[in-house]
């Protein structure tokens, strides 16, 4: 239930609820009084009559010292008060006696004959009024006062039950509303609060539940999403630090060695004048060498980071090319190189249709494949180079231990492979190869073709990924090497015919 909804009912319930209970209790005392007023009655008719057999003798009625109405005095008490009247309206007699006045005090006859034969009940007396007859003779009235007094202390005793009874239930009533509103509201959010305080000390504090379906659940539900969202990115921002972190240090190792043989070299030429022309020849070839390692690994890193960043990696620069003419490009001028190491090369394009590529970047994905290729292909070995659209077979110089696996993990996509006898990679290698600056033999990748950068595989991974696609590894003893490349777009008539 919303919050909103809650609270308007809590409201109806705290103003309403006091109501129904006062109508409830008035209900009550108003049965008990009628039970009780009945047996009340009963009793006062009772001692009526039996004060009536007394005070109706006629002798009563005449003007006498007060020792004749002894016997009305023994019958009248502190709660019932006996007031006779002569016919003329003279008081003869009373039970409690007013000083203020006179004792033969007189009222107007008139108002002796008002409600007579008529008991008459205030809130605390009971009142009748007749006349007495001598000889079919009115000869006076009496009237015969009789205090309500057990029924007094019953109202008196009813009234602090009543005020007890409605002090505690407004304070069950309003305590009831207040932890509701506690355990609904206020603690919820207290919750929440510390929840939002540790998460900006980067604290741990024990979930809060999220089965509240109201306002409240849904704000937690949001904060927690959020609390996630940040958590992600705070974990990727310190992996991306401790990978920044990484990268300076790999590049400084890396950039330290070439620097100090460059250094070596320059000194020598500087100071030591029996260098021939020969050797200066060698260490002037030398310094270009380590000079144009660093330049490419200076290249590759501001490649890596052009790539990393959000605004030069979101394929806005792809284009629609001919994927026949791309990849005749792409596998262009390779040949000369492995002729130039002995390896001997196979290339196989069988892409057909228009895809959307950016050419530059697919150069540096090829050329970073084939480099890598080039440094552990042995002399005298071959590499295999090769593009295949989706509706095209895998080639058939695919080592046979790559087929099965290779053709599951394609699918319906275009594919590039690199493809190299060599040296098995060990598996635990195989997962990190794609890590920057990571190199699986270090010595012998540095002592082939000038060293290696270490980013190579990187970039390549993450221009396939710019994409829209992945890239794998498959290696085997006594077989080689496979790098593979897929690319899935879906081939459509419409891009043919263009």
């Amino acid at each position: 239930m919303k919050i909103t909804h809650w609270l308007m009912i809590t409201c109806l319930v705290v103003m309403i609820l006091p109501l129904v209970a006062f109508a409830a209790l008035f209900g009550l005392l108003q049965s008990y009084d009628e039970r009780e007023g009945l047996a009340e009655y009963m009793d006062v008719m009772k001692r009526l009559s039996e004060v009536e057999q007394v005070i109706e003798t006629p002798s009563l009625y005449h003007i006498q010292p007060q020792e004749k109405f002894q016997v009305v005095s023994r019958v009248a008490d502190h709660s019932l008060k006996i007031t006779l009247y002569r016919a003329d309206g003279v008081q003869v007699f009373t039970s409690m006696e007013n000083k203020l006045l006179p004792s033969m005090f007189r009222v107007n006859p008139e108002q002796l004959y008002e409600n007579l034969y008529k008991l008459e009940q205030s809130h605390d007396t009971y009142t009748l009024k007749k006349p007495v007859f001598e000889k079919g003779t009115l000869i006076g009235f009496y009237e015969v006062t009789m205090v309500r007094e057990k029924w007094l202390n019953a109202f008196q005793y009813r009234t602090y039950i009543v005020i007890g009874c409605a002090v505690l239930f407004f304070i069950a009533l309003y305590g009831a509303a207040l932890f509701v509103i506690q355990r609904k509201l206020n603690l919820p959010m207290k919750q929440l609060m510390r929840q939002m305080t540790a998460f900006a000390r980067n604290e741990l504090v024990p979930d809060i539940s999220r089965s509240s379906k109201d306002e409240m659940g849904t704000l937690i539900a949001h904060f927690y999403d959020m609390r996630e969202q940040v958590g992600q990115a705070r974990a990727q921002i310190s992996a991306e630090q401790q990978e920044r972190d990484y990268m300076v240090a790999s590049l400084s190792h890396d950039l330290k060695t070439p620097l100090t043989s460059i250094r070596a070299y320059a000194e020598s030429l500087q100071q030591d004048k029996q260098v021939t022309a020969d050797e200066k020849k060698e260490y002037f070839g030398i310094m270009l060498d380590k000079i144009g390692y660093m330049q490419q690994m200076l290249d590759d890193l501001a490649t890596y980071t052009a790539l990393r960043s959000t605004e030069n990696g979101d394929g806005q620069e792809q284009v629609l090319v001919d994927g026949e003419e791309l990849f005749d490009m792409l596998f262009s001028g390779y040949d000369a190189v492995c002729a130039q190491r002995g390896i001997h090369l196979d290339i196989r394009n069988e892409v057909a249709g228009v895809y959307p590529f950016h050419a530059k970047q697919m150069m540096r994905l090829v050329d970073n494949l084939m480099g890598n290729a080039i440094r552990y292909t042995p002399h005298g070995k071959t590499i295999w180079l090769g593009a295949f659209s989706e509706n095209q077979p895998l080639p058939e110089w695919l080592f046979p231990a790559f087929v099965d696996r290779v053709q599951a993990w394609r699918g319906n996509a275009l594919v590039l492979l690199v493809q190299n006898e060599g040296e098995e990679i060990e598996p635990q290698h195989i997962e990190k190869l794609f890590q920057p600056f990571y190199q699986a033999d270090m010595a012998r990748t540095k002592s082939r073709n000038g060293g290696a950068s270490g980013l190579g595989l990187s970039i390549a991974k993450m221009i396939a990924e710019r994409h829209g696609g992945s890239i794998g590894v498959w290696s085997a003893a006594a077989h080689g090497t496979l790098l593979a490349c897929r690319f899935s777009y879906e081939q459509g008539s419409d891009r043919e015919d263009e």
